[in-house]
C-alpha cells in the first residue's frame, strides 16, 4: 500500500510564471484604510504639538560626563 504523503506525478501542464506571480499579490481588503490612518496621525500629532508645544516631547539630554 502506497503511502499517502508519496508525490504522485501530474498530469496538468505548469502554470506559466506570469499567472503564478499573480496568485502572490498582497490582499488589501480595506483598500485606502491605511493611508486614511496615517493621515489622521499626522493630523493628531500636529493638533498635540499645537497644543502642548514640541519642546515637553522632545527627548531630554544626557549627561555626557559619566562612562558607561
Amino acid at each position: 500500500m502506497a503511502s499517502g504523503n508519496a508525490r504522485r506525478a501530474s498530469s496538468r501542464t505548469p502554470m506559466p510564471l506570469e499567472d503564478r506571480a499573480k496568485i502572490f499579490v498582497p490582499f488589501d481588503p480595506l483598500h485606502g484604510f491605511r493611508e486614511a490612518l496615517r493621515e489622521k496621525e499626522r493630523e493628531v500629532e500636529a493638533e498635540a504639538l499645537d497644543e502642548w508645544g514640541g519642546n515637553d516631547l522632545e527627548a531630554p539630554e544626557l549627561p555626557t560626563d559619566r562612562v558607561v
